[in-house]
């Protein structure tokens, strides 16, 4: 269905001091094509809304108390004025002041002031509707203009008479008389009314639907504007062509065509230009099915007719065909509705029977079936009184027609017979010139005869050409129906594909108006407030809110920043925490785009936003790494200097000690010293190394536990000795160390060594910041019946303790507390924090008390869980082992490491041979069946531990490998089992480690334990 388009006719210029305005509704050609759409023919359908402007006369600015209160009219210049001034305001003080003008000029009669009083009665009459009295009015003033010799004004007043007989639907007198006003303008050289003439032409053949012509017209007009720069009628003749552009289906031209037109509004202000522009825009985009760029142009019109007090009925009857574009049924209802009480202030009848027709079909779509039969019955009787309204015009047409002929007929008959008695006298007066009359007579009749045929073959031929035409343009029609059919079906599912991928994007979109109600969404944005399934099309935030209160915070929180964005006046850029609906918050990068119309109010605002919580996350992941790196920076240079004293001291006593045993002079007992020192020394090395190891795989996340059933009493019980062993070796003997424990504990399943590491590195601080008195250890078990039972590690002792100040530095890396240049305390600043993550890692926590120069309280708590230890085989120790008879393979790369498993292996009586890379190893195994064992190590030359023991597994799957590496993460043990290795051994190794291992794997189970 075609929209109602908007066509402004601009009447010829009638130059000072009067003007013309009529707004004329419906003509009969708009009825004929109402009555003809309704009964179902083919005809094209519209509604055409005309306005006449001739140069409309705009007051001073002063309102009516002032005219009357300080103007007194004196002549009758005075009234033509007053009459001018209320001509746009008041019809009635009109009529009255231009009667009074010419009453006054009668008085005096001057033929240019009755002139001028005749031709503003007439448009005062114009404008009352009575137009066949304004024609008899513009008649006097053109005799008194002609006696002026005023061509102008004649000019103009034949402009009226067209613009008059228009309004009478007679098209013929209106061309006659348009055209005599062009042909006096054109001599006269006055572009102006040259152009409105043009565009009043064009404007006529619009009503006849006859386009090429009024194209042609329309094109002349706007061309003399261009060359007056006469920017409003330039507005005119463009939005005319538009028109005429839309009427031919060239949308996209007709959309380029409107788009010049606001802009020339814009720059005039011309708010109703500007609006009916818009209006025309709206339409072509309902007929391209384009319903938000309809939208976008409806809703500013709407709001300039609602300004300016003019009708807003086709305003909203676009809204509502937009809504119905949208399948927004109930909105659609509402703007016919406000369509239908704007047409009953602005009275337009065949306006009206379209909205009713649109309201029928939107009440039976929404399925109220009793307001659709309400909705028909008012239709019916608007359409019966429009369709009276055509029949009484066509037949008055028509009898006017008949009344002409009639005339010409009677006209024909009195010649006749005024020659028949001219005839009769001439007979009578000259007989002698009957000839020579009759002669006359029938060449008299044989003219009339021609010219009665000539003016019947010129109709009938213009009625075939209209014939024809009409044929031709049903036909264009109903192709172009099936073409827009097609293209709409086509932007339907391209408008289906972009809603698509607007909804697959994960990034929040939504666009609300100039007063934050939201227009439209993606899915989205919908999932994070939860609106998906509430109608939240025109609400805002606050009101979104009430109806989600999970998400009023967030929802009110947008509102604030929505109203920054509008306060910034720009693109807003930022980061904006939004709780979602399962209460988790997401951090957003959100841009805000505010939109505004050119006058600077406000018209939307598009919001896009895109999930920033993972970057967020990451990047403050970062910052804590970054932080934490720089603090390990800070204690680098401390810690490497510490670390140089902790490795360079055991070092040196290995070396030093090393070197003084090549003197074969020392005593027995002098070299057992020595060798005391060096294993010390190594020991210390090793817990250093295991310290540094430790945090690396914490550092990595990989520390791993290994709970296993352990009786706490024996094991702090083991603690207990080693301590008094360590203190004693320290020379610190005079401390008292006690050991408190419960009597009798259960089995506990926990990582057994992970808890002496941290029962150690407790006591080995204790002991080296202890001098006299004390050193306390132990441990107690708490119970509770509503939660799991837990176990409480404690190290007490009566050092120097640590200054308050300090004591949140405690459990930091490569961190000493105690930096005493008088006394110097050894250690690398790891073993607390070593603790600290251990404890952690265990589900526990750690508490310390200190008070300096009186002692310190370090307080363990873990989770207890009960474990039955299984029942202890009862075995011989083992104090010496022997593998005579036994044949080993050592597959080892360094000399030093082979000497020395070959010097344990060959003094418990074993065979050795040895493969240097794992190739070696596994062509000795195939060659030598009868190998009782195999020690692999792993880092190897030409082919690693893993791959060589896997080749060997295959064809020697009985043979027992051992594992002897370097490697000392956690995870290296179960790499080595899962290659297919039976056991695993840390270096460095130790004879009383080796050999029990070696013993267990070679040991059948009926065997005995040889000693």
């Amino acid at each position: 269905m075609r929209a109602t388009p908007i066509l402004f006719l601009i009447a010829s210029q009638i130059i000072k001091p009067y003007s013309m305005k009529k707004t004329k509704l419906v003509t009969q050609k708009t009825i004929l094509n109402v009555v003809l759409k309704m009964t179902g023919c083919t005809v094209f359908y519209r509604f055409l809304l005309s306005f006449l402007f001739v140069l409309p006369f705009i007051g001073n600015g002063q309102n009516d108390s002032l005219i009357t209160n300080n103007f007194n009219p004196e002549s009758v210049e005075d009234y033509l004025f007053l009459s001018k001034s209320y001509i746009n305001r008041s019809g009635e003080k009109t009529l009255l002041f231009s009667n009074k003008a010419l009453a006054m000029a009668k008085e005096n009669p001057v033929d240019s002031l009755l002139a001028k009083a005749y031709k503003s009665v007439g448009i005062a009459t114009y404008y009352s509707g009575d137009y066949e009295m304004a024609i008899l009015y513009f008649d006097s003033a053109l005799v008194y203009f002609k006696q002026t010799e005023n061509y102008q004004e004649i000019a103009n007043i034949y402009n009226n008479f067209g613009i008059c007989y228009s309004e009478l639907s007679d098209y013929l007198k209106a061309v006659e008389f348009y055209r005599a006003a062009l042909d006096m303008n054109t001599e006269l050289n006055n572009l102006s009314s040259i152009g409105h003439l043009n565009n009043n032409l064009g404007s006529l053949y619009y009503e006849l639907m006859a386009y090429n012509q009024a194209m042609d017209y329309f094109q002349k007009a706007h061309k003399w504007a261009s060359l007056e720069q006469d920017k409003p009628f330039m507005l005119t003749t463009l939005n005319n062509i538009g028109l005429i552009q839309q009427s031919l289906f060239d949308y996209e031209k007709a959309l380029n065509t409107f788009s010049q037109c606001i802009q020339l509004a814009n720059e005039l202000n011309d708010d109703l230009g500007l609006a009916n522009c818009q209006l025309n825009k709206g339409n072509i985009y309902i007929e391209k099915k384009l319903p938000d760029s309809a939208f976008a142009n409806f809703l500013p019109a709407l709001k300039t007719y609602e300004d300016a007090d003019v009708s807003t009925a086709l305003a909203w009857l676009g809204i509502g065909r937009t809504h119905q574009l949208n399948e927004n049924h109930r909105q659609a209802l509402t703007a016919f509705e406000r369509a239908l009480q704007d047409i009953e202030i602005f009275t337009n009848p065949a306006l009206k029977i379209d909205i009713l027709k649109e309201l029928y079909y939107t009440w039976e779509k929404l399925g109220n079936i009793s307001n659709a039969y309400q909705v028909l019955k008012e239709y019916h009787i608007v359409f019966d009184t429009v369709k009276s309204l055509f029949d009484s015009e066509a037949v008055a047409n028509l009898q006017a027609k008949f009344d002409v002929d009639n005339k010409l007929k009677e006209i024909s008959i009195l010649k006749e017979e005024k020659d028949a008695q001219e005839k009769l006298i001439v007979e009578q007066q000259i007989k002698n010139s009957v000839s020579r009359v009759m002669l006359l007579i029938t060449l008299g009749v044989v003219i009339l005869l021609f010219t009665g045929i000539l003016i019947y073959y010129r109709a009938s031929m213009r009625y075939k050409k209209i014939s024809a035409e009409l044929s031709l343009q049903n036909r264009l029609h109903e192709e172009a129906r099936e073409a827009l059919a097609n293209s709409n079906q086509a932007l339907a599912a391209q408008e289906e594909l972009l809603r698509t991928l607007i909804n697959a994007t994960p990034d929040i979109i939504s666009f609300k108006d100039d007063k934050g109600r939201w227009l439209e969404s993606n899915d989205a944005n919908l999932e994070l407030f939860g609106l998906n399934d509430v109608d939240y099309k025109l609400k805002t935030n606050i009101e979104l809110a009430a109806l989600n209160p999970k998400q009023e915070k967030s929802l009110l929180d947008c509102v604030i920043t929505d109203e920054i964005c509008w306060q910034k006046n720009m693109i807003s850029i930022g980061d904006e925490e939004i709780v979602n609906m399962e209460g988790e918050v997401k951090v957003f990068d959100v841009i805000k785009v505010p939109l505004y119309y050119e006058d600077g109010s406000r018209k939307g605002l598009i919001v896009l936003g895109r999930d920033l919580t993972m970057r967020k996350n990451a990047e403050n992941k970062l910052n804590a790494a970054l932080h934490k790196a720089e603090e390990s920076e800070r204690f680098k240079a401390a810690f490497l200097s510490n670390m140089s004293h902790e490795i360079r001291t055991p070092l040196n006593a290995v070396v030093g000690f090393s070197d003084l045993l090549d003197d074969d002079a020392l005593s027995l007992e002098t070299r057992r010293n020595y060798i005391k020192y060096i294993h010390e020394s190594g020991d210390a090395l090793l817990s250093l190394i295991g310290d540094i190891i430790d945090l690396s795989l914490i550092e990595a996340g990989e520390l791993a536990l290994y709970p296993e059933p352990v009786q706490l009493n024996d094991l702090f019980q083991s603690l207990y000795d080693q301590f008094l062993n360590l203190a004693n070796l320290k020379d610190k003997s005079k401390l008292h160390i006690f050991c408190a424990m419960p009597t009798d504990s259960e089995i506990y399943l926990v990582d057994k060594q992970r808890i002496k590491q941290i029962m150690i590195n407790l006591f080995d601080n204790a002991l080296k910041y202890t001098d006299k008195g004390s050193i306390e250890i132990g441990f107690s078990v708490m119970k509770y019946e509503d939660k799991t039972p837990e176990i409480r590690l404690f190290v007490k002792d009566s050092g120097i303790g640590i200054p308050e100040e300090k004591q949140h530095l405690l459990f930091n890396r490569f961190t000493k507390l105690h930096d005493n240049k008088k006394k110097l305390y050894a250690g690398t600043g790891l073993g607390l924090s070593i603790v600290k993550q251990l404890v952690v890692l265990m589900g526990g926590n750690i508490e310390v008390l200190s008070i300096e120069n009186s002692g310190t309280a370090v307080t363990i708590t873990l989770p207890a869980h009960a474990a039955i230890l299984p029942k202890k085989h009862e075995e011989k120790r083992l104090e010496r082992y022997t593998f005579t008879g036994k044949k080993f393979l050592v597959v080892e790369d360094v000399d030093s490491n082979y000497d020395l498993l070959r010097v344990i292996l060959e003094s418990s009586g074993a065979y050795v041979l040895r493969a240097c890379n794992g190739i070696e190893a596994v062509e000795m195994s195939r060659d030598n069946p009868d190998f009782d064992l195999i020690l692999m190590d792993i880092q190897l030359p030409e082919m690693n531990g893993y791959i060589a023991t896997a080749e060997i597994k295959k064809f020697r799957p009985e043979v027992p490998i051992i594992a002897q590496t370097a490697f000392a993460m956690a995870n290296e043990k179960e790499a080595c089992i899962e290659a297919g290795c039976d056991g695993y051994i840390a270096k460095p190794i130790k004879a009383h480690l080796l050999l029990p291992v070696l013993f267990e794997m070679l040991r059948k189970p009926e065997d005995s334990i040889n000693t």
